[in-house]
């Protein structure tokens, strides 16, 4: 997910060095195609494409932790003091 002129290389540098991992448990609903970039197209940044880096856009779904799982909680409030 990277197309960036390199300094003394003849070709532009493309390979996926970006990626999303997701832990199990997550649902992974959809994701956003990559660019396409043909030989020839300028590599980036460029005006249009602020960075060397191609946007990776995924829509995830985090499930509702179970209940009594455990967990912290506390009775909140917190402050103490006298009056």
């Amino acid at each position: 997910t990277n197309y960036a002129w390199v300094e003394d290389e003849p070709e532009p540098f493309r390979e996926t060095i970006d990626y999303v991992f997701v832990s199990e448990g997550v649902v992974v609903d959809g994701v956003q195609p990559l660019p396409s970039v043909q030989q020839g197209d300028p590599s980036y940044p460029t005006a249009e494409e602020p960075s060397d880096h191609m946007l990776l856009a995924a829509d995830l779904r985090i499930p509702e932790p179970v209940a009594g799982g455990g967990g912290g909680g506390g009775s909140g409030g917190g402050g103490g003091g006298s009056e």
